[in-house]
C-alpha cells in the first residue's frame, strides 16, 4: 500500500471530533468516548454544479470536499456504530456524510463529502 502524499496540492491541519464505538446499556444507546484526533487535508468548496446534482433538500447546505491520506469516518449504525466525524472549518461545523477509501496503490487516500451543521440547540459550540 502506496499512501498519497498530496504533494501537489496545499495540505492544511484539521482537528477532527471523533466518537469511539457507542453501547447500549440497560436498553439505551450511549455514544462512544470523544477524541481529537489531526490530520492533513486538501479541502475545499462543492463546485455549483455539484450542488446544484444533490438532492433538492440538501442544496441550502454548504458542502465541503475532505481529500486526505489519513482516516476519516462517516455515520456507522448498528450495534458497534459510532457518529461521524466532525470538524470546525472558517468558523463552520462540518460533519462527515460520505466517505469513500480509495486503495489504487500509488495514491491510497479517503474523499469525504462533508456538510454543514445546521444550527440547532445540540449543535457542538466549540
Amino acid at each position: 500500500m502506496t499512501i498519497a502524499d498530496f504533494s501537489l496540492v496545499r495540505k492544511t491541519p484539521v482537528t477532527i471530533v471523533r466518537h469511539s464505538e457507542g453501547s447500549y446499556v440497560k436498553g439505551r444507546w450511549v455514544e462512544g468516548a470523544e477524541t481529537q484526533v489531526v490530520i492533513q487535508a486538501n479541502v475545499h468548496p462543492f463546485s455549483d454544479y455539484q450542488v446544484f446534482i444533490l438532492p433538492e433538500a440538501d442544496r441550502t447546505k454548504s458542502w465541503m470536499w475532505l481529500f486526505t491520506a489519513d482516516l476519516v469516518r462517516s455515520k456507522k449504525e448498528g450495534t458497534q456504530g459510532y457518529g461521524a466525524d466532525r470538524f470546525l472549518w472558517d468558523g463552520e461545523w462540518y460533519e462527515v456524510m460520505k466517505t469513500q477509501k480509495f486503495s489504487m496503490g500509488v495514491r491510497d487516500h479517503y474523499e469525504a463529502k462533508c456538510a454543514r451543521i445546521e444550527l440547532t440547540p445540540d449543535a457542538p459550540s466549540s
